[in-house]
């Protein structure tokens, strides 16, 4: 069954750019398959290998294996009331057994949802620590602890 990836939620499309280096004009998903074209009209699609990797094929060249951890990242769409689950499982990443356009990636989507969580109003309920700051959310009143 074939649907359109959700835009306001998916990171896909970011993904895909950083890790293919072209535009990405449209995403579907095909059960375990992404297929994309890009706007210069090439057509690719991310499949997961034997070894639990996804790889980025563009014709019959894989450009580039996304680890799991940094596709369950990248697949994630559960919109705002989970960015404290999506910021808990970016924390447990190791940076260190990432490749480089991974790391980046990570690092892209850790400082968007910590910018979101510390200086946004959202009708969230959790909390988390982001450096020496607990921000703590309870519906419509946000508290920001110094933990120094």
């Amino acid at each position: 069954m074939m649907k359109e990836v959700e835009e306001p939620h998916s990171l896909v499309k970011t993904a895909l750019r950083l890790f293919v280096g072209d535009v990405i004009s449209d995403v579907s998903k095909f059960d375990d398959v992404l297929v994309f074209r890009t706007e210069n009209g090439l057509s690719g699609m991310v499949e997961k290998n034997q070894i639990g990797e996804w790889e980025i094929w563009i014709g019959e060249d894989v450009i580039y294996s996304i680890e799991e951890d940094i596709f369950s990242i990248m697949d994630h769409d559960g919109g705002d009331e989970s960015l404290f689950k999506l910021y808990k499982d970016i924390k447990v990443i190791d940076r260190y057994e990432l490749k480089d356009k991974s790391k980046l990636f990570l690092d892209i989507v850790k400082q968007a949802v910590e910018n979101l969580l510390l200086n946004s109003r959202l009708p969230l309920v959790g909390s988390t620590n982001i450096g020496s700051t607990q921000v703590i959310y309870k519906k419509e009143v946000k508290i920001r602890i110094n933990l120094n």
